[in-house]
């Protein structure tokens, strides 16, 4: 009996909550606890983020992913692309810190998978960035794709 007491207790420290790391950010209030819903304090690691880069530095080898995420968070039109009003952000980093946007996990999961599955010949990706000039990233926005699901991507 003893020992299937201490089977039980064991067991209740495990969880088996795993969520889905592409839906599991959307913004909302910080009220001190942790939130599986919150925005991840660190831009660099945004999903969308995350994706961006993952996509071109496969893409670009020469590209580095943390040079990627450090650059991108500079760059405008990211908000056009995801169907936010281009007066209110004046880059991606703004749009990545903002606490009162809302992700639709179901879009934001298409605009994400959509990203991932770009072809390195496809043009977002050629006139996303060029490595003959690797400074630039002012046009690395063009990787999310005109669609549906990612100018949907916030509620």
């Amino acid at each position: 009996m003893k020992l299937f007491l201490l089977i039980f207790i064991l067991l209740l420290g495990c969880g088996t909550e795993v969520g889905n790391p592409l839906t599991e950010y959307t913004s909302g209030t910080d009220n001190g606890e942790d939130d599986a819903n919150s925005v991840p304090s660190d831009d660099e690691d945004h999903p969308l983020v995350a994706r961006v880069c993952g996509t071109l530095t496969r893409c670009y080898p020469s590209l580095k992913d943390q040079e990627c995420r450090e650059h991108i968070l500079d760059v405008d039109k990211f908000d056009t692309r995801l169907g936010l009003d281009k007066d209110n952000y004046q880059n991606l980093k703004e749009i990545t810190l903002d606490t009162n946007l809302v992700v639709n996990t179901v879009n934001a999961e298409a605009c994400l998978v959509s990203i991932e599955q770009l072809s390195c010949s496809d043009s977002e990706i050629i006139s996303a960035y060029n490595e003959n000039n690797p400074d630039r990233f002012d046009n690395t926005y063009k990787v999310i794709p005109k669609s549906e699901d990612c100018e949907n991507y916030f509620d």
